[in-house]
């Protein structure tokens, strides 16, 4: 598809089309101003899109990068105006015990196996991140406040079943690591404590007891969008009935991840604006300490307004302008590579399940893959984990059997990304691989996956691939556009004043992308707070342009 003709002139340039930049300009465009989105690849999207990439089965849909959607603020739907169907995850979690015995989270009676004592303290820890979700959703909102200033928005008051107060818990994941948080919890069963810890490991380099992994275990909680139907027709209901209104869970997006970026793109194309893939930015233009043009491929734009809305590295490369030398420096100080994995796989049916059918509640091994499908080593947990950490980091390949990998099956409750034949996609989502793993490494590597620790839960897969697309982190950077590859652009550890701000010292430039405030995701947050500093900057309502 030709890239349209780009204006003389707007009131706002966007540099990166991917979610954040697409909400900022679905905003701006909201407000009245004329927006030109550009794009240097000729998908638009960045990580968060839907892809045909199989040569094997070419009508067949996939998530190839984010592939959930959760920590989108429902603010930032009614602020752009977006429109997608969610669909619920039923189970949110399953995975084999150590006795290889089935849980199923999200279920009522999908713990029957677990030990009492480990039953009995879910409620605490459901509680205390709720509660800190709650107390901190108001400040995903706007510019970020200190680290310090966040606790103390967090209730004082006790977190139910662990003897401290919320904002203590909340303390120790600010400061220091998913581990501290569950030392209050105390699990008998390592297999649980690494699944519901997971949430401050996936994407990081750091390991269960580094301060840093409770910032992004947070992160990964801060789920607040409303749940779709709950059971779709034919799907089989919970017994007991399903579970209270769950708020706090991760939800598929029918169409895939891509239907999230596709829609806001039309929103800002609907009022106006100009969305140009294939078009990247070559510089920022700044006259006397404010933004005067864009340089792109193919044109000049003039705009008094630029946010971008990429991976730091890239955007703070744009623009030559002395006064942003301190901030370039502090991003050099803050980015590090990559280190997950993703294999994105093409089936020709859905495998088994192991004990899916000894779980009344699940039933069936197609209910199984409809939410997460946990993998975790067996015997130490967590030390195995955090031997494939450390192997990874020293630029080994791990033990595929110390590995910690979600398989995602979105086709099991999306029959949109079917194809007419009826393939199934599945997905591997893998902590950790070295940074600069090769290609051929990687591939390697997720063969032994499938024929080793997955094949211990789903003992078909294996024989029923037809295609598969791997990517380590350098792949992830060539096909997104992520330096390094890092899915957060920077590690969730960095989190409030400690992450990115919004504002520059050039007057009109403003930075929107996953490495600012509040955390890297599938959020809209640092879209939606950049353009409104811009409209608060520029005094601007539904009529008035910076220009008027």
């Amino acid at each position: 598809m030709a890239a349209p003709p780009l204006p003389d002139q707007a009131d706002a340039v966007v540099v990166g089309a991917g979610h954040n930049g697409l909400v900022a300009a679905s905003v701006l465009a909201r407000a009245g101003m004329r927006v030109c989105v550009l794009e240097s690849s000729d998908q638009l999207g960045g990580a968060c899109r839907t892809e045909y990439p199989f040569a094997a089965a070419p009508r067949l849909g996939v998530s190839t990068g984010a592939y959930l959607l959760g920590p989108m603020p429902p603010e930032v739907l009614a602020r752009t105006g977006l429109r997608v169907r969610l669909i619920p995850r039923r189970p949110h979690g399953y995975f084999l015990l150590e006795d290889a015995r089935p849980v199923a989270l999200g279920l009522r009676g999908g713990g029957v196996n677990l030990r009492d004592q480990d039953r009995a303290r879910l409620p605490a820890f459901d509680a205390a991140v709720d509660a800190i979700r709650d107390d901190l959703a108001p400040l995903w909102l706007k510019e970020a406040v200190t680290l310090e200033e966040s606790v103390r928005h967090v209730r004082a008051t006790e977190a139910p079943g662990l003897g401290v107060p919320v904002r203590e818990v909340y303390r120790r994941l600010a400061f220091g690591s998913v581990g501290d948080f569950f030392a209050l919890l105390d699990l008998e069963d390592s297999a649980l404590t690494a699944v519901l810890a997971s949430d401050g490991l996936v994407g990081s380099a750091r390991g269960y007891a580094e301060p840093g992994t409770g910032m992004n275990f947070v992160a990964h909680n801060m789920l607040r969008l409303p749940a779709g139907d709950r059971w779709s027709p034919g799907r089989p209901s919970d017994p007991e009935g399903p579970p209270p209104a769950p708020l706090a869970a991760w939800q598929l997006v029918e169409g895939g991840m891509g239907a999230i970026t596709a829609g806001l793109a039309a929103i800002v194309r609907e009022l106006g604006g100009v969305v140009a893939a294939a078009t990247p930015a070559r510089g920022i233009e700044t006259e006397g300490g404010r933004v005067v043009a864009v340089r792109a491929e193919g044109g000049r734009v003039r705009a008094p307004i630029a946010i971008l809305a990429t991976d730091p590295v890239r955007a703070l490369a744009l623009c030559a302008d002395p006064s942003l030398a301190p901030l370039a420096a502090r991003v050099r100080a803050l980015a590090s590579p990559g280190t997950s994995l993703k294999v994105n796989l093409a089936l020709r049916a859905l495998p088994r399940v192991v004990a899916a059918e000894h779980l009344p509640v699940v039933g069936t091994s197609e209910v199984a893959l409809r939410g997460t499908v946990h993998i975790v080593p067996t015997g130490e947990v967590l030390e195995r984990l955090e031997r494939a950490r450390r192997a990874a980091l020293a630029g080994r390949t791990p033990d595929p059997f110390n590995a910690l990998i979600d398989v995602y099956t979105h086709t099991a409750a999306d029959d949109s990304l079917r194809d007419p034949d009826g393939r199934h996609t599945m997905s591997l989502f893998v902590q950790w691989v070295p940074p600069r793993m090769a290609q051929t490494a990687a591939e390697a590597f997720a063969r032994d996956l499938v024929r080793g620790p997955v094949a211990r839960v789903l003992p078909d897969l294996p024989g029923l691939i037809e295609d598969m697309l791997v990517l380590p982190p350098l792949g992830i950077e060539a096909r997104f556009g992520i330096t390094g590859g890092h899915i957060h652009h920077l590690e969730n550890a960095h989190a409030f004043d400690r992450r990115l701000p919004c504002r520059t010292p050039v007057r009109g430039l403003l930075l929107g992308g996953a490495g600012c405030h509040p955390a890297g995701s599938v959020i809209g947050c640092a879209g939606l707070i950049a353009a409104e500093a811009a409209l608060e900057d520029w005094g601007l309502s539904g009529s008035a342009r910076p220009g008027a």
